[in-house]
């Protein structure tokens, strides 16, 4: 008797040597591909990485996003992240502990849509980084652009299609409800403004102008948003890539670059 009892610790022992691992992981995960398409390449402590469906997402880890190219992933907390083609992006920080969400995600250059999952617990964040600006999102659904322009000068463009969003610059800040844009050039308070002006000034930032290739609905689980305000927001910037440009201070936030 004595002996099947030590032989089934013995067991117990083996078996949990491969749970713990498996259950160690999942909880350190921030997220996971949905889906992928072109050429997509994740980098992680360095090492890159072809991700398909069953990468998981990891706090640090970088995706890069090359010519036709287009990748969404979700979050733990189920928000939705679509990354456009010639883009760079940081899982900076990913937290969701009892209820209490911390993220944030940086956008060295190109485009992505967010649709942030609203949670009601008190201190939960959730903040969008670029070279030049932050923005905080609630439960949101935005599209945000990077480009960066002659003399590595930062231009990102923000158009919020749900809820609302806090866009701050070290001039600044300004609150956007839904089918409101704002634009932040350099280290300049943001600007709110029209889609025509705010697509000349990508435009003019990145120094093409291209029809982009992710649409709000990417997002959407294939439902039919037409966001022609977001589209022409951003179809400036559709040249994406470039380097991290300038770096501005921001109050109350850290935003560090990953080159």
């Amino acid at each position: 008797m004595k002996r099947v009892w030590i032989r089934c610790l013995v067991v117990v022992v083996f078996l949990t040597q491969f749970v713990a691992p498996v259950s160690a992981f999942d909880a350190a995960r921030a997220g996971r591909f949905v889906f992928v398409s072109g050429d997509v390449e994740l980098v992680r402590a360095g090492i890159k990485i072809k991700p398909d469906l069953q990468t998981g997402l990891q706090e640090g880890d970088i995706i890069r996003t090359g010519k036709d190219a287009l990748v969404r992933v979700m979050l733990k907390d189920e928000s939705v992240i679509t990354i456009d083609r010639n883009s760079r992006v940081v899982i900076k920080k990913f937290l969701l502990r009892g209820g209490i969400r911390s993220a944030k995600i940086y956008v060295e250059s190109g485009k992505i849509a967010a649709d942030v999952e609203r949670f009601i617990e008190g201190g939960s964040t959730f903040d969008l980084e670029s070279p030049n600006a932050v923005v905080g999102l609630t439960g949101t659904v935005i599209e945000f652009a990077v480009v960066t322009g002659a003399g590595g000068v930062p231009t990102t463009t923000v158009t919020c299609l749900s809820g609302s969003a806090v866009v701050t610059t070290a001039a600044g800040s300004v609150t956007l409800a839904a089918g409101q844009t704002a634009v932040a050039v350099a280290s300049a308070a943001p600007a709110m403004t029209t889609a025509i002006t705010a697509a000349a000034a990508a435009g003019a930032a990145g120094g093409t102008a291209t029809t982009m290739t992710m649409s709000t609905g990417t997002i959407m689980a294939g439902a039919a948003i037409v966001a022609a305000v977001a589209a022409a927001v951003l179809a400036a910037a559709g040249s994406g890539g470039g380097g991290g440009g300038t770096h501005v201070s921001v109050p109350a936030h850290t935003t560090t670059s990953h080159h």
